[in-house]
């Protein structure tokens, strides 16, 4: 084989490597940023120029506008007319109405450009603005390409971008930011929230404000998941009341979701005190800690440490006469059901902690008996005895 020819090979596969290579897929952060190319054409002004490598002129001035990963333009245009166009934060600022700064969001340009001559004596009062997009015109983006019309005043007229190109890739950013878990709970109670969200094109990770003054989070501790991944935090809040959870998922390039809100509500037990059950198996008070009957010895249910008592006046009655049965409760617990029960079969419940209600008949000795949880109370009547001749 001739040495032209093995030239011609080895120079033939290292055109094919550098092909394999280009066609390698390339992380997401490494094409985001871009420059843009192409033309503006205003009937007005005539022609700009995006980039100075289409007059050939980047050795002695070199200019174009550039766009970083998050969409925000800088850099400067040429126009043989009005000189340069800038798209720089610095020159922009002042600009007649918010936002300033050009950049490329959601599949538009917003912000504007400066003519830097205007404002000068030789620009006759213009003052140089170029606003990207008004209430009935603007630029829009999509694959590379630009679209539409941008404004300058009678000055500059409408500015046609339809011949403008960037190799900015957007960015996008997270979506269907998702958060899961109770609704409500204690104070010193740790909870375990579940947080999700997508992203077609970069890691995430979740901030969260978890509503009690403490610094906002972010999770995983430095570092980042992929799209649909899972981040499962626990919290305690240390106060009581409602709770709102606020959450955002940020993408490495810095693009966030919409904020996710998600309500909970924590019970403090001394704003609102409730029974409870102790260490040492008695019913407790759940903010002071205390027993809520001392002596209550009985255990942890409903009705432990009700206290009362049933009286029956008069004790003796005669055949078929009525007494009263009187009872008084203390230190009821709110979920202990009370009544009261006879021996001949009358009964009825008890909603109050004290009163008074008369009996049947009387036709033999009849006991009464107060139940209410563990407190079982009773009194008796007896009739008086019928005395015969012999």
């Amino acid at each position: 084989m001739s040495a032209s020819h093995r030239t011609f090979i080895s120079i033939g596969a290292l055109l094919l490597l550098v092909l394999l290579i280009a066609s390698l897929p390339r992380e997401r952060a490494e094409a985001t940023s871009g420059t843009m190319t192409g033309w503006l054409w205003s009937d007005t002004i005539g022609w700009m120029s995006l980039n100075c490598s289409y007059l050939d002129t980047c050795g002695s001035n070199n200019y174009g506008i550039s766009v970083d990963a998050n969409g925000n333009l800088s850099g400067y245009a040429w126009s043989d007319n009005v000189g340069w166009i800038s798209a720089n934060t610095s020159d922009v600022s002042g600009c007649p109405t918010s936002p300033c700064a050009p950049k490329i969001a959601n599949g538009a340009l917003t912000g504007w450009l400066k003519v830097l001559s205007g404002g000068s004596a030789q620009s006759g009062g213009w003052d140089g603005w170029i606003s990207l997009n008004g209430s009935n015109y603007g630029v829009t983006f999509e694959s590379g390409t630009f679209s539409g019309y941008a404004w300058g005043d009678v000055n500059v007229g409408w500015v046609s971008f339809a011949l403008a190109h960037t190799t900015y890739v957007p960015n996008n950013p997270p979506d269907n930011l998702t958060i899961s878990g109770p609704s409500s709970g204690t104070i010193d109670t740790s909870l375990e929230y579940t947080f999700t969200a997508t992203d077609s094109d970069d890691s995430i990770h979740y901030g969260i404000d978890w509503d009690d003054g403490s610094p906002e989070e972010w999770q995983p501790v430095g570092a980042t998941l992929a799209s649909d991944a899972t981040k499962v935090v626990r919290h305690a809040w240390t106060s009581g009341g409602a709770k709102t959870i606020r959450a955002v998922a940020r993408d490495v390039i810095g693009a966030s979701s919409e904020q996710k809100l998600y309500s909970v509500y924590i019970k403090d037990p001394c704003i609102t005190p409730m029974r409870e059950c102790g260490i040492d198996g008695n019913v407790h008070d759940s903010c002071t800690k205390a027993n809520i009957k001392p002596d209550c010895s009985s255990g942890c249910y409903a009705g432990a440490c009700s206290a009362g008592s049933i009286s029956i006046r008069p004790l003796i009655v005669s055949v078929g006469k009525t007494a009263t049965v009187k009872w008084n409760l203390t230190d009821v617990d709110p979920d202990a059901t009370c009544s009261i029960v006879g021996t001949n079969g009358q009964s009825w419940g008890v909603s109050s902690l004290s009163g008074a209600r008369p009996t049947y008949g009387i036709t033999g000795q009849t006991t009464y008996t107060l139940s209410c949880g563990a407190l079982k109370e009773s009194a008796t009547v007896n009739i008086l005895p019928i005395f015969q001749e012999r």
